[in-house]
């Protein structure tokens, strides 16, 4: 099995076909697409391109899960939220 990791500027996604992968790009600003034949090396490439973009004060995600859009923004959101809350 292959996954495709998009990644941008604003975030990542992986997906299971370059078709689907494709079809995210719209979604991530200045996009590219890398094929993977291993999920953990796509999972990791993700991270570190993550670990690239998004600002030391918010925290990465555990993990990552195919087809979960992962974006600056949507990680930024849940920090404020969880600040709200006490957590």
């Amino acid at each position: 099995m292959s996954y495709y990791l998009v990644k941008g500027s604003n975030g990542i996604i992986i997906k299971e076909t370059y078709e689907k992968a494709l079809r995210c790009q719209k979604y991530i600003t200045h996009s590219t697409t890398k094929k993977f034949t291993c999920f953990r090396e796509a999972e990791q490439a993700a991270f570190d391109h993550l670990n690239d973009i998004v600002p030391y004060y918010i925290p990465l995600p555990d993990h990552i899960e195919v087809n979960e859009m992962i974006t600056i923004s949507k990680l930024d959101k849940a920090r404020k939220e969880n600040q709200c809350s006490g957590r």
